[in-house]
């Protein structure tokens, strides 16, 4: 890595003014924080330009074999005269040509060298003479003496407050010369602040050792989705209820331009997100340097996959039938109960399907003794306009049997107008456009009309039978919904038949009280909420610290 010219780095390292016993030599994720602070120093400047200042032969020795000089004073403490003396003699160590030199600390493990790169070109282009890191917090400032009742019983406005970070600062020769030569005299100096992430984190209680410990441990994975009014948001909502369980790593959003505008909407509003061109992902991707990439965005190709595991990273695909399936690390086709083709990274079927956060305590459906309320619902974009079609077909019979009708359409549905004034018309019939809570909805009915999508699951979940019209040929490959499982399925749309279908298996449904019950029971063994867990631990699972980095 690239150093800093005539640039010196000072660590000290006072065993006297440790924030717990040892903590500058006991091992954080198998390197101890004197030993990270090192390796930083070596990614600014060279080894004969970094000095450790301590009080410590355990320190010397460790700063002896990193080959790095050390000065040992056992009756050192920070801000007294054998401290500044140790200091005036790390000066004195720096090659005669240094013209900055780096007060770095070891209790910043997370701190990057780019950060004090960076902090130092914007110096060097400043008139002062010391850079001093400051990091930006939001605080309500409270007077203790006069406290308004208003600010208890209502949200404060917080202010953002400059906070000290002690992780490094830069400093110019000379004013620190003159004051190592005579420190009774002191002096002022002109500072350069520079602001640092507000997560940057200092070592200052045994907690915030543990919480560098996570933070060190943590990786970064991106999940690339995509999410339109035509393909719907089945893609989002699964990568972000997976993304909500995942709070041991950093976790970032990508797609690109043609589905920004849908992703943004939901995933932005959470995470971190990037928006690309769509020949440029991979690229962007790569250039975000992940542990893991997470793909649910249909079929992928066997070169974009290889193109990511060129560069040492994972690969996960959801609900892909491409190439790019069976060399993913693991692929989730959890649709698809019947496996299209071999791979021993292919997880399929509905053993690995779970269903959104909302349904984990959604009420399930109890036996019925008739049915009152059935659900009509056919995804985010319907491109057959069966949600219209079916309503009609079923309409007149569910008015004739006092049984409501509930209509979810998604926000790519075409004609939303002409239905909403159909609907106005129409007795027990309730519109929901773009709910984000369609459990809510569900739990108020007994029977449904759906596709061939996620929706079956989510309606199995919840005890409640359907019939499924599958809207394109890749639905009709979704093999769940059969009548073993409670589903009465009509196969791919087919016009006025499909729909005839329709009408005659609801009809019966609604008199049939034997055959109704026999469908429940079926249905009522099916559980996906604890599905999650089962993937996401095989996820994390190709993700491995390596201590030795």
């Amino acid at each position: 890595m690239h150093t800093i010219a005539n640039f010196g780095v000072i660590i000290p390292a006072i065993k006297k003014n440790v924030v717990f016993h040892d903590d500058l030599v006991k091992k954080l994720v198998g390197i101890s924080l004197i030993e990270r602070a090192i390796i930083n120093a070596r990614k600014l400047s060279n080894d004969e330009s970094i000095v450790v200042v301590t009080d410590s032969e355990e320190i010397q020795l460790i700063a002896k074999r990193c080959n790095v000089k050390c000065i040992l004073d056992r009756k050192s403490v920070v801000g007294d005269g054998s401290y500044f003396n140790s200091l005036k003699q790390a000066v004195e160590f720096f090659p005669l040509h240094t013209k900055y030199h780096c007060f770095l600390s070891p209790y910043a493990p997370l701190l990057s060298a780019g950060v004090i790169k960076s902090a130092y070109t914007s110096f060097v282009k400043s008139e002062a003479e010391v850079l001093r890191p400051i990091k930006l917090e939001n605080h309500c400032i409270v007077n203790e003496t006069d406290y308004p009742l208003v600010d208890l019983l209502s949200n404060r406005v917080s202010q953002l407050t400059n906070i000290e970070f002690d992780g490094f600062a830069i400093y110019k020769n000379a004013p620190v010369i003159e004051f190592l030569e005579n420190p009774a005299v002191g002096a002022s100096v002109s500072i350069e602040p520079f602001v640092v992430e507000y997560d940057e984190l200092e070592i200052r209680s045994l907690q915030d050792w543990w919480v560098a410990e996570k933070l060190l441990k943590r990786k970064r994975i991106i999940f690339r989705v995509i999410g339109s009014n035509k393909i719907g948001m089945g893609h989002i909502f699964r990568a972000l209820s997976l993304a909500h369980e995942i709070s041991d790593h950093e976790v970032l959003f990508v797609t690109d331009t043609e589905n920004e505008i849908v992703v943004n909407r939901l995933a932005g509003y959470d995470y971190w997100l990037g928006v690309y061109q769509n020949d440029e992902v991979l690229d962007e991707i790569i250039a975000l340097k992940p542990d893991l990439v997470i793909n649910d965005v249909l079929s992928t190709e066997k070169s974009e996959i290889k193109y990511l595991q060129d560069q040492n990273i994972k690969v996960v695909n959801f609900e892909d039938v491409g190439s790019g399936a069976a060399c993913a690390d693991i692929t989730y086709n959890e649709l698809y109960d019947t496996p299209l083709f071999e791979g021993n990274n292919i997880r399929w079927g509905h053993e690995y399907l779970f269903v959104r956060d909302e349904f984990d305590k959604a009420k399930k459906n109890k036996i019925p003794q008739s049915i009152t309320s059935i659900l009509i619902a056919f995804g985010g974009t319907d491109q057959h306009d069966l949600t219209m079609k079916c309503l009609n077909t079923v309409y007149s019979l569910c008015l004739e049997c006092n049984v409501k009708i509930h209509v979810v359409i998604g926000p790519g549905y075409p004609n939303h107008q002409t239905l909403f004034d159909t609907v106005q018309n129409m007795d027990n019939v309730i519109l929901e456009h773009s709910t984000a809570v369609i459990s809510n909805i569900m739990e108020q009915c007994q029977w449904a009309i759906t596709s061939n999508g996620r929706t079956v699951y989510e309606l199995a979940h919840l005890n409640i039978p359907a019939i499924v019209i599958s809207q394109h040929v890749r639905e009709e490959t979704h093999n769940f919904a059969t009548l073993e499982h409670g589903f009465l399925r009509t196969g791919v749309y087919s016009g006025e038949k499909t729909l005839g279908t329709v009408l005659k298996l609801l009809k019966r449904v609604l008199e049939d009280h034997e055959f109704r019950n026999d469908l429940y029971f079926k249905i009522n063994p099916f559980e996906f909420s604890q599905n999650k867990k089962k993937v996401i631990k095989e996820i994390q699972s190709l993700l491995t610290y390596d201590e030795n980095i």
